[in-house]
């Protein structure tokens, strides 16, 4: 009988499907924000920023929170320098005076408060028309103080029923659509004693 000696050597490990993670060069970005920040740029350019101070200046401002994009934008828009040390150096410079100012982000919400401070302020500043309460206390107090007897309260009449069609009387009984009749009238015409002429 034969024994099958098990081999020996380093232990195999079963892969977990998932890329090995590479730390980016010491002090510089990851290869992602580089690309992000600086991948429009020309390749020589984009090397050259590849550089521990780039990314000392571009972390605080990450940090702030300043966008890739807009950090991009503006690093485009730099005039071209003599080479690549050059444009490291400008960018750096550049990048300081960013760090110096407040992020679009700041600025949206700084400019969004100042906005809606203005509104409240002017809101307050408009005049409000006083309720009737306080007109007529206002009316009343200038009338005592000029020595005026106070003006009268002006009660509203009661709405008056129409006529009574038979007679002088108010007319609070419908008898036909057009025929009103006050009640008197009206008890004529049941007991028989009157009796109610329509025109043809």
């Amino acid at each position: 009988m034969t024994t099958t000696t098990p081999p020996t050597g380093p232990a195999l490990v079963p892969s977990t499907g998932q890329a090995p993670l590479f730390e980016p060069p010491a002090g510089r970005l990851t290869r992602g924000q580089h690309e992000d920040l600086f991948g429009h740029l020309p390749w020589r350019d984009a090397q050259a920023l590849h550089v521990p101070e780039v990314a000392a200046a571009v972390r605080p401002l990450l940090a702030q929170g300043w966008r890739p994009a807009q950090l991009a934008a503006r690093v485009g828009a730099l005039p071209a320098a003599g080479g690549p040390g050059a444009t490291s150096t400008a960018v750096v410079a550049f990048l300081g005076v960013l760090l110096e100012r407040d992020s679009p982000a700041v600025e949206h919400a700084s400019a969004k408060q100042t906005r809606a401070d203005e509104q409240r302020a002017r809101a307050a500043a408009e005049p409000v028309a006083a309720s009737d309460e306080v007109k007529a206390h206002w009316v009343a107090h200038a009338r005592r103080s000029l020595g005026l007897p106070p003006r009268p309260r002006a009660v509203p009449a009661a709405p008056s029923a129409p006529g009574c069609a038979s007679c002088p009387g108010e007319g609070a009984f419908f008898v036909t659509r057009e025929v009103r009749l006050c009640g008197a009238c009206v008890e004529l015409l049941r007991t028989g004693r009157a009796h109610l002429a329509l025109g043809a």
